[in-house]
C-alpha cells in the first residue's frame, strides 16, 4: 500500500494525540473507549468526514491526492526543524539526547529538505508564471 493509504489515520491520530489535552480528556491509543471517550470520538469524527468527502460525487480523488502530498512536502521541513530541537532536548529525550554526528547529519539533511522545498516552490510559481 502506498503512503497516501496511511495518511487520513495518520494524520487523524496525530491530531487526536494533542487535542485531548485541550479538554482535559485522555489521549493514549492504549486506553479503553471508556477512559480515553474524547479521543476516540475526535478519532472516529475525522475518518468519518475524510470517507464523506471522498465519497462526494465527482470529487477529484486524484488531484487531491496530489495536492495532499504537496502540502505534506511544504511543510516537511518546518516538521523537520521541531524534530531535531525536540530530540536535542535532554529533559526530554535523558540518554538518548542526539550526539555530535548525528546532529551534524540533522541539519544537514533539514538544510536540503529546506533548499528542495524552496526550488519546488519557485518552480511551480513560474509554472504558473506567478513570479
Amino acid at each position: 500500500m502506498n503512503p497516501e493509504g496511511y495518511a487520513p489515520e495518520t494524520l487523524a491520530l496525530c491530531h487526536q494525540m494533542w487535542a485531548p489535552g485541550l479538554w482535559g480528556g485522555s489521549y493514549a491509543c492504549n486506553r479503553r473507549f471508556r477512559e480515553a471517550p474524547i479521543f476516540y470520538w475526535l478519532f472516529t469524527g475525522l475518518i468519518v468526514l475524510g470517507a464523506s468527502v471522498i465519497l462526494l460525487p465527482n470529487f477529484p480523488l486524484v488531484k487531491m491526492s496530489l495536492f495532499s502530498q504537496v502540502i505534506n512536502g511544504v511543510l516537511l521541513p518546518v516538521v523537520l526543524i521541531f524534530m531535531v530541537l525536540l530530540v536535542n532536548k535532554e529533559r526530554v529525550m535523558k540518554e538518548w539526547v542526539n550526539s555530535r554526528f548525528y546532529n551534524v547529519v540533522a541539519w544537514t539533511a533539514v538544510v536540503i529538505m529546506i533548499g528542495l522545498t524552496a526550488a519546488l516552490v519557485a518552480i511551480t510559481l513560474r509554472d504558473l508564471g506567478l513570479r
